[in-house]
């Protein structure tokens, strides 16, 4: 049974699909926020344990739902990057929850908050045998600002490697160094083309 003790100035940023992980999360978190991202085709299943949720946890614990695509990473971590910011400027700390919810959903999540781990103040997973919460390091992106910079170039649809030196102030054979590391970083595809990978790198 979930008892409210002294309820830290936190928000748990999380996916939610299923109750049990995420009531052990909100356990030892105690938030006195939560910001909820639930895929919009919402099953029997989700809606079901939403009303759960409402009927319980919402009583003692201010709630926040967004909706989100199932299967669309990109637009999932855009979303999250937007709950982070917004929670850390209100002044509160933000703990990120992978936990439940599609893959896809948590991966969001996660990238999400590699994209923002100086707003984060921990990112948590609650094992599926005995709803353990371990911490995940804060890890990042880890991009120079020339590498950030070529990124953003590249976003913008400028192609042309010379170009892109001269823009960025190194030389052509500089640059095609940092094209070929973010290609092999999965950052760059055919074409000079920003993959996903890319794109939530510049989130």
């Amino acid at each position: 049974m979930y008892k409210v003790g002294m309820v830290s100035k936190t928000t748990l940023v999380s996916p939610f699909y299923s109750i049990e992980p995420f009531l052990a999360c909100l356990k030892e978190i105690n938030p006195s926020r939560v910001v909820l991202f639930v895929q919009k085709d919402s099953t029997t299943d989700l809606r079901k344990n939403l009303a759960l949720l409402d009927s319980t946890m919402g009583r003692v614990i201010e709630m926040e739902k967004k909706e989100i695509p199932m299967y669309d990473i990109l637009t999932v971590a855009k979303a999250v990057v937007e709950a982070i910011e917004k929670e850390n400027h209100a002044g509160q700390k933000v703990v990120v929850n992978f936990t439940t919810g599609r893959r896809t959903v948590a991966l969001g999540a996660l990238y999400a908050a590699y994209a923002r781990n100086d707003l984060v103040d921990r990112i948590v997973y609650s094992t599926e045998e005995d709803n353990t919460l371990l911490d995940l390091p804060k890890l990042s992106f880890n991009l120079s600002k020339t590498k950030r910079a070529f990124l953003e170039e590249l976003e913008k649809g400028k192609k042309g490697v010379p170009d892109i030196a001269k823009k960025l102030g190194v030389t052509k054979g500089m640059a095609y160094v940092h094209l070929r590391e973010l290609k092999a970083a999965g950052m760059v595809g055919d074409e000079n083309k920003l993959t996903t990978a890319g794109r939530l790198a510049l989130l």
